[in-house]
């Protein structure tokens, strides 16, 4: 048994089957040198909601070290290669154990965990802040560590033969995402409606699959309401 994964062929060629335009009549970039250019960007746009919305592309990162007597920290410099779209746990490292972090509000960390400003001691808690930063408090006494495990945009697909990261079942709402805004881009809305719809089901069954798993406080895929 192999592995299944879409490439950006196979996702252009499924785009193309959806819409029913396998000679690629209509969908041709204004039959420009770039033939596939609207598709690519559509099907890009396809995998950046699908990831968003699943929590399937993921990044693990051990030991990040925090700096003594500071509490904010910026995702984009902690990962430079990844865009972050959220948190799913962070683990305070003590001595050789793992402890999970509580994920508060920003007012009740400050309120709670960061109530002086220049006490320290054990980090506690966390919470996002705006777009890119997070507060860990309260601010450590010393050098503590922390394991991170965060939701991430999957490497984008450039050459045809570039394969999407992600394996089936997360394959399947691209094309469907894909089709939704390539019909929109015709203005023929009510197609469009349905090829969403198709991928808001498609995204659902992601989370029906999974075995073992529990879905997370505030991560239901709120896009397929949307």
């Amino acid at each position: 048994m192999a592995l299944y994964q879409e490439t950006l062929a196979t996702y252009r060629t499924r785009f193309l089957r959806e819409v029913r335009d396998a000679s690629q009549q209509y969908f041709n970039n204004q039959g420009s040198a770039t033939p596939f250019a609207d598709i690519d960007a559509w099907i890009a746009e396809a995998m950046r909601w699908r990831d968003l919305w699943s929590k399937g592309a993921r990044s693990y990162r051990p030991a990040v070290p925090l700096q003594t007597s500071i509490d904010q920290y910026d995702l984009t410099t902690l990962f430079p290669n990844d865009t972050v779209l959220d948190i799913a746990t962070l683990w305070l490292i003590w001595g050789t154990y793992r402890v999970q972090l509580d994920e508060r509000p920003f007012s009740e960390v400050t309120n709670a965990w960061r109530p002086w400003t220049n006490y320290v001691n054990v980090p506690g808690a966390y919470c996002r802040y705006g777009a890119a930063q997070v507060f860990i408090a309260t601010a450590g006494a010393m050098p503590y560590t922390v394991d991170w495990d965060v939701v991430v945009l999957a490497a984008a697909l450039v050459n045809p033969a570039d394969k999407d990261p992600l394996p089936y079942p997360y394959t399947e709402p691209v094309p469907k995402y894909a089709a939704y805004l390539g019909k929109q881009n015709q203005r023929q809305f009510e197609e469009a409606e349905m090829f969403k719809n198709e991928a808001r089901i498609a995204l659902a069954d992601i989370e029906g699959s999974r075995v073992g798993e529990l879905p997370l406080q505030s991560h239901t895929p709120r896009g397929t309401r949307r």
